[in-house]
């Protein structure tokens, strides 16, 4: 059994870091809305002043991602959390660089792009450029399809007495994501619904519900 088609343009969306929480270093301060440059930089001012109250997040790598549409391919990455309102990019395909100077943006459309391109980012911070993303591959078709595995039938006997029993097959349900094996990659987290299922705020029986997980690749 593999999971419904998704769309490429929702996986590039969860896949997208957080943008920086800050508190106020003191009491009544706060971040100016508005203008954005103006509001960036009070932003990193606070966390710069109480590092001891940023939010926990997880250590994401650059999650670059890349489209077909048409003739052209669209190539999105995160904006990191750990990185400042200056940060630039630049794009590379096939090892060459496709921009001329550095990008203000977390997306490119490359109007000429073969099949079986590769693609990878790099930060540019202060005129300086980081380390290249890892390659990734168009998805030609416009979306990912991830294989999934469909647990095996429950049982329950609803009268909690095992008098009879009832064969529950799964259906696949509510999902999220998260770095569950600390490689900096987004794992999807399934939820398995059995055929018989009850909220815990009402009486009656309910089958057994199974958590599961899946890495991209």
């Amino acid at each position: 059994m593999k999971i419904n088609k998704i769309i490429a343009a929702f996986t590039a969306t969860m896949m997208l870091s957080g943008s920086l929480t800050a508190f106020a270093s003191v009491a009544g301060d706060s971040v100016k809305l508005g203008d954005y440059s103006e509001s960036a930089a009070q932003t990193q001012a606070l966390i710069d002043a109480r590092p001891d109250v940023q939010r926990m997040a997880e250590a994401l790598d650059r999650g670059v991602v890349a489209v077909r549409n048409g003739s052209d391919v669209l190539v999105s990455w995160r904006w990191l959390g750990t990185e400042s309102s200056e940060v630039k990019y630049n794009v590379y395909r096939n090892g060459e660089k496709l921009n001329a100077e550095p990008l203000n943006a977390t997306n490119y459309m490359d109007n000429s792009a073969a099949e079986g391109s590769k693609y990878s980012v790099t930060a540019v911070t202060n005129g300086v450029e980081g380390e290249k993303s890892k390659e990734v591959e168009i998805l030609e078709n416009g979306y990912l399809e991830v294989p999934i595995q469909k647990p095996t039938d429950s049982k329950m006997a609803p009268d909690g007495e095992n008098m009879f029993e009832m064969n529950l097959p799964f259906y696949a349900c509510d999902a999220s994501v998260a770095d569950l094996d600390g490689d900096k990659e987004y794992e999807i987290i399934l939820k398995w619904d059995p055929s018989w299922v009850r909220d815990a705020s009402k009486a009656g029986y309910t089958g057994d519900c199974i958590i599961d997980a899946y890495k991209m690749d």
